[in-house]
């Protein structure tokens, strides 16, 4: 399921002076420096604009410090759409890699990182515990969700075989592999989500008892 990248800088503070006010000097074509919305967001900040002469949508790209060897983007807002899609939201990222980043990395020696733009819950949980799931969902009435005993059976067995093995699985994520993967409607994957949830925590109140 596709989901918003992420794009990480390793860089100091002092490089981190350097890549940006060399951005400062020279600004990519179709990129401003948003210094209105930096000076309201605090020093750690770097706020620009996608002018939208670049992908046809004006967006801003904010940055901030991670830790003390890496910045990363927090967000990409758009400002002419209610809200970007994933793929939107991923091709402004790339573009601001691309565009501001990249020409001057290799400068002073920075190095950045983006994450896929997909994550599968295969990718999260091992394969024995997703053929649990995979059971589930392909055996479950879709109208009743778990309230069959059989069908509560394969999804609490699915529940606790990842309880067990320690695996910390977002119910976000789970809920997009229901509707997107596994065909549940979105009502019938809260429902299940919000048994997940419950479930899950119980079981973490009863090893922590």
């Amino acid at each position: 399921m596709k989901v918003f990248q992420q794009l990480t800088i390793f860089c100091d503070v002092l490089q981190e002076q350097q890549l940006f006010s060399r951005i400062e000097q020279n600004p990519p074509f179709g990129w401003l420096h948003d210094r209105e919305d930096e000076l309201g967001a605090g020093n750690d900040s770097h706020y620009f604009i996608c002018t939208g002469a670049v992908v046809g949508i004006v967006a801003v790209v904010a940055v901030y410090r991670k830790s003390e060897s890496s910045l990363y983007v927090s967000n990409v807002v758009a400002r002419d759409i209610s809200e970007l899609s994933y793929d939107q939201y991923n091709m402004i990222l790339r573009r601001f890699a691309a565009d501001v980043i990249a020409p001057i990395a290799d400068e002073i020696g920075i190095k950045y990182e983006l994450s896929r733009d997909s994550k599968e819950i295969i990718d999260i949980i091992p394969s024995p515990i997703f053929e649990k799931l995979l059971r589930f969902s392909h055996g479950a009435n879709k109208t009743t969700g778990s309230a069959h005993p059989s069908d509560r059976e394969s999804w609490y067995d699915f529940i606790v075989s990842l309880h067990k093995a320690k695996i910390q699985l977002s119910s976000y994520y789970l809920s997009r592999w229901l509707i997107e993967e596994g065909k549940w409607d979105e009502a019938k994957a809260n429902d299940l989500t919000i048994e997940f949830e419950f479930a899950i925590g119980l079981l973490d109140f009863q090893e922590k008892s």
